[in-house]
C-alpha cells in the first residue's frame, strides 16, 4: 500500500492542481497562497525556587476624564441612556409594552 501511495504522489505532484495539505499551502479563490500570521513561542526553564509572574500589559486607566473631552461627554450620554432605559418603579413591574 505504501508503494502505491508513493507512485500516486509522484504521478500527481507535478500537476498544477495538486495541493499538499500543509499549513502555508492554503489557497484562496484566486489560487493565491494564503499564509497564516507568524507567531513566536518561547520556552523557559526556571530554577526550583523561582516563579514567573506575567507582566501587566494592559494596566487599568483612571476613569477621570478632563472637562469637555469626548470621553467625558460620551460617558455622560451613556449614563443618561442607562437612566432613561431603566424601568419606572411606579409601574409595579408592568412592562412598557402595555403603555398605561
Amino acid at each position: 500500500i505504501n508503494n502505491n501511495y508513493n507512485n500516486l504522489l509522484a504521478k500527481y505532484s507535478s500537476s498544477p492542481f495538486f495541493f499538499y495539505q500543509g499549513t502555508n499551502k492554503k489557497r484562496n479563490h484566486s489560487n493565491q497562497r494564503v499564509k497564516r500570521p507568524d507567531y513566536k513561542v518561547a520556552y523557559v526553564q526556571l530554577a526550583q525556587q523561582q516563579t514567573f509572574q506575567f507582566p501587566d500589559i494592559f494596566p487599568e486607566k483612571d476613569k477621570k476624564h478632563e472637562e469637555g473631552s469626548v470621553e467625558e461627554m460620551q460617558e455622560t450620554f451613556m449614563e443618561d441612556e442607562r437612566q432613561r432605559q431603566k424601568s419606572d418603579p411606579r409601574r409595579g413591574g408592568v412592562t412598557e409594552w402595555f403603555g398605561l
